[in-house]
């Protein structure tokens, strides 16, 4: 079992305990905002953090309103009407995984569920990088790495299969970062570019990839030209290794080779050892 499932069904185990005595809730208004207190949650669906929010870097609280009939499930799930614009881009994920849950039998009636997305930290491949924790009576936790720094087979794959409707016209080559050389960083960046109607690129998203490695990627990327077309974004893959090539005296030389249509590797020289 998952570290997120492990902790949503000890939360809802200890949960199943609590009783809310029946006249509680009579004479409870239907349009009425149940209290959170009087709620007991049956079930709840563990949810993922919505992949573009994280990408953007977009966290924060998202409080969404629920229509429940008198079996205690959720027939409409909507944003607060004070829901807070930075956060839009979060609702329609928690709206959706909202349905999902379910409550003890209850008058009918309007309640609110809270989420608090929050990310932390760089992924760990090794390790699970999200987590959802159900908060009693009514709210969850989700958190997600904030930097993804491993590259997967799927992201590379799909970001080929997009970049193949993309012809570039002129590209800049560049050298093996100083810092991440000396310190002998290496990886994958994963670098989505915005394309103007003219094929320049007016931005540059660093989507995963080491920190020492990301910014430099993101820099030449910004400096390439692409043939206009109706595609307006392109992804490439940055691979930053170490080759055979003993560096010169003193110097931290490093080739650049191009294969379209979109993977760049970056291959630093060996430093000299002396015996």
């Amino acid at each position: 079992m998952s570290k997120a499932k492990a902790v949503l069904a000890a939360s809802l185990l200890a949960v199943g305990l609590i009783c809310v005595p029946p006249a509680e809730v009579q004479g409870q208004p239907k349009d009425k905002i149940i209290k959170s207190s009087k709620l007991v949650i049956s079930s709840a669906e563990a949810m993922r953090y919505p992949s573009a929010a994280r990408a953007a870097g977009i966290q924060g609280r998202v409080v969404i309103q629920v229509e429940l009939n008198d079996t205690g499930q959720v027939v409409s799930a909507a944003a607060s009407p004070d829901q807070a614009e930075k956060t839009a881009r979060l609702v329609e994920d928690a709206a959706t995984n909202a349905k999902q849950w379910r409550f003890r039998s209850h008058r009918a009636g309007k309640a609110e569920i809270i989420y608090d997305f929050a990310l932390v930290g760089e992924c760990n491949p090794a390790e699970t990088e999200w987590s959802f924790v159900f908060l009693a009576p009514n709210a969850a936790e989700i958190t997600d790495c904030a930097t993804r720094v491993w590259v997967t087979a799927t992201q590379k794959q799909e970001a080929a299969a997009v970049a193949g409707e993309v012809r570039f016209l002129s590209f800049e080559r560049m050298k093996y970062p100083p810092l991440a050389a000396t310190a002998r960083i290496r990886g994958e960046v994963l670098v989505r570019a915005e394309l103007a109607a003219d094929g320049t690129v007016v931005s540059t998203t660093v989507i995963a990839g080491h920190p020492m490695l990301a910014a430099a990627a993101a820099s030449n990327l910004r400096k390439w030209r692409f043939q206009p077309s109706a595609q307006k974004e392109i992804t490439m893959v940055y691979t930053f290794q170490f080759g055979g090539t003993v560096c010169p005296d003193g110097g931290l030389g490093s080739d650049f080779d191009f294969e379209p249509p979109n993977h760049v590797t970056v291959t630093g020289c060996s430093p000299m050892v002396n015996p």
